[in-house]
C-alpha cells in the first residue's frame, strides 16, 4: 500500500508540474525536465557532498528503483545521487513505440547518448562520476568515449561489453562445472532453442 501510494504522489506531481501548478524541484529532490523532444523526463537527486554520482538503469525499459537505496547507503560517504529514468521507463513519459517513427528517433544508442547529455545539462551536473548497470554499463562507457571532458570516472555493474568474448568465456567455465555428457546435451538443447525443457531448467538453475 506505501509503494501505491508513493507512485500515486509521483503521478500526481508529474501532473501538476506539467500544468505549472507545482515547483519543477520538489522537496525530496524529484525534479521533472523537458527534453528537446518535448518528453519529459523523471529526476531524482538526493545527499549532500562534493562526490555527484549520475546512474543509469538497465533495459532498455528498466527504471530507476535500483538504485533508490544508493543516496542512503553513500550518505556516510559524502556522495549525492542522481537517478532518473530513461524515456519509456516508469515515472518518464512513454512514447507509442508501435510507432516506426518513434523507434527510429529513440531506440538507438545517438539518441540514448543525448539523453544522458541533456539530463546532465539541465540538473547542472558536471565532474562527475557515472553508474552504468546492464544495459546502462554499455551506454555509460559511450558516454565516456564521447563526453571524457565532464566525468570523474565510470563504474560498471552487471553488463557484457563484448558477447563473443563472454560467450568464449562462460562456456569454458561450463566445461569445468559439468561433464561432457551434460555440456553436450545443453549445447543441443540451446541449437534446438528449447530452453524450456525440464532437464535443461535443472542443469542451468
Amino acid at each position: 500500500m506505501l509503494f501505491i501510494n508513493h507512485e500515486t504522489r509521483i503521478m500526481e506531481d508529474k501532473r501538476q508540474e506539467r500544468s505549472g501548478c507545482m515547483p519543477k524541484l520538489n522537496p525530496d529532490g524529484t525534479q521533472f525536465i523537458t527534453l528537446s523532444s518535448g518528453y519529459h523526463l523523471w529526476t531524482q537527486t538526493q545527499g549532500k557532498g562534493d562526490i555527484h554520482l549520475m546512474t543509469l538503469h538497465g533495459g532498455p525499459g528498466g527504471t530507476n528503483e535500483v538504485f533508490e537505496n544508493f543516496a542512503e547507503r553513500l550518505a556516510p560517504y559524502g556522495v549525492r545521487v542522481t537517478r532518473y529514468d530513461q524515456l519509456g521507463s516508469f515515472y518518464s513519459d512513454q512514447p507509442d513505440f508501435s510507432d516506426p517513427a518513434n523507434r527510429q528517433q529513440f531506440l538507438n544508442i545517438d539518441y540514448y547518448l543525448s539523453e544522458v547529455e541533456q539530463v546532465r545539462q539541465q540538473l547542472g551536473i558536471d565532474h562527475f562520476y557515472l553508474l552504468g548497470q546492464s544495459w546502462g554499463g554499455v551506454l555509460a562507457i559511450e558516454y565516456a568515449l564521447k563526453y571524457p571532458e565532464h566525468l570523474n570516472g565510470v563504474i560498471l555493474s552487471s553488463m557484457i561489453d563484448n558477447l563473443d568474448e563472454y560467450i568464449v568465456n562462460i562456456n569454458r567455465i561450463r566445461e569445468t562445472m559439468f561433464s561432457k555428457e551434460d555440456v553436450a546435451y545443453m549445447q543441443q538443447i540451446e541449437q534446438q532453442h528449447a530452453f524450456d525443457d525440464a532437464k535443461y531448467q535443472a542443469l542451468v538453475s
